[in-house]
């Protein structure tokens, strides 16, 4: 019985020294209960908040040059979840041994990302270009496709990361060199 006691008093003054001590490393928290604490969902727009970054997209296959460069600002509207708008910019060479067909594209793209943790994110996007869809006509037409991705990031913050997404529109495929497959390397300013 004596052992039994002497082993729970010990216990007892082990938790309470335990307690103690970390009441001691705590900072004093002097929290007035009658302070209400407003946050909202979603905050007024601030435009310290804008990001600021680019994609890329680079494709050396055997007769095909492709590069793209895709500048944007994002705003986050709430925690998880991004806005985002930028200009488009791309350069395509094909070459089948005897001819070679260039063309320049130029547009607009809006987009959505919801930030899933930490190096993770979802996309959506609406990308419009102008260019040559058919070479042998050489003609400049608008094309638009959605765009929808996943992607994963290489630093906190999505600071840079790769973009690997569909892209549904035929049209849209026609011109990128790996058909409706869309992958892009972004960073951050």
């Amino acid at each position: 019985m004596c052992k039994k006691a002497y082993a729970l008093f010990i216990l007892l003054i082990s938790a309470y020294s335990l307690s103690a001590q970390y009441e001691d490393d705590a900072p004093n928290q002097n929290v007035d209960s009658t302070k209400t604490v407003n946050k909202k969902w979603i905050q007024p727009f601030n435009s310290d908040k804008l990001i600021f970054g680019t994609e890329a997209m680079l494709t050396l296959n055997t007769g095909t040059f492709f590069a793209e460069l895709s500048p944007f600002v994002v705003y986050p509207v709430i925690r998880p979840l991004q806005l985002g708008a930028g200009v488009h910019g791309s350069f395509l060479s094909v070459s089948n041994g005897t001819n070679t067909a260039t063309g320049t594209y130029f547009g607009a793209h809006a987009f959505t990302r919801l930030v899933v943790g930490e190096s993770f994110f979802l996309h959506a996007e609406l990308r419009a270009l102008n260019g040559i869809v058919d070479f042998a006509s050489k003609e400049r037409q608008w094309v638009t496709s959605p765009i929808y991705g996943v992607g994963f990031s290489y630093g906190s913050g999505l600071s840079s990361w790769v973009l690997i997404g569909y892209a549904p529109n035929s049209d849209f495929a026609g011109i990128n060199p790996f058909g409706h497959l869309v992958y892009r390397i972004g960073f951050r300013f």
